[in-house]
């Protein structure tokens, strides 16, 4: 095992230091990522470090979580490191459309009743897990991480479900889901 003490910001300005102990091969960042998710009290999250040149480097494998040693120990005598971790929601930048929602509310409700009123493909027997509206009728958001989630354009817009992305299905007939 080797001792690893960890230092996660969070983008809150909040700070939190705990310490790992890793497996010599194998599974180390697996290991690392499940024990900041408890710490945290959250998932999806992604791992960031801040290398020998200031960068924040994204770690997603033992690969890259050695070098990332490598790095740290480099620092000092190498004894007692301390690797400094920066966290993000794994969706954070992901779903540009909502993105979009948030930022321009009023924008997309016009572009989304325009569209509407032209021609509203029908999702027939999909029903919005959040309001329960079925057939969806517009724009369908499928969930890319959940099983067997999908929200109307609405409720999409409004937030719902923002912890994830999201596929934007147009038109079913131009679209097919597996």
């Amino acid at each position: 095992m080797y001792a690893l003490r960890v230092k996660v910001s969070r983008n809150s300005g909040q700070f939190r230091r705990y310490k790992v102990d890793l497996p010599q091969q194998e599974g180390k960042f697996q290991v690392l990522y499940e024990k900041t998710c408890e710490i945290l009290g959250k998932n999806n999250i992604l791992l960031d470090y801040e290398d020998d040149e200031g960068d924040m480097v994204r770690l997603t494998s033992d690969v890259e979580l050695d070098e990332a040693l490598r790095v740290i120990n480099s620092y000092g005598d190498g004894s007692n490191p301390l690797l400094r971790l920066g966290i993000k929601d794994k969706v954070t930048d992901s779903n540009a459309l909502l993105n979009k929602c948030k930022s321009e509310p009023d924008t997309v409700k016009k572009d989304a009743t325009s569209m509407q009123s032209s021609v509203s493909p029908t999702h027939e027997g999909i029903r919005c897990y959040w309001c329960s509206t079925m057939p969806i009728a517009g724009a369908r958001f499928k969930c890319l991480v959940c099983e067997n989630y999908d929200l109307c354009e609405k409720c999409c817009c409004a937030g719902h479900h923002d912890q994830h992305a999201m596929m934007r299905i147009a038109d079913p007939e131009k679209t097919k889901i597996r």
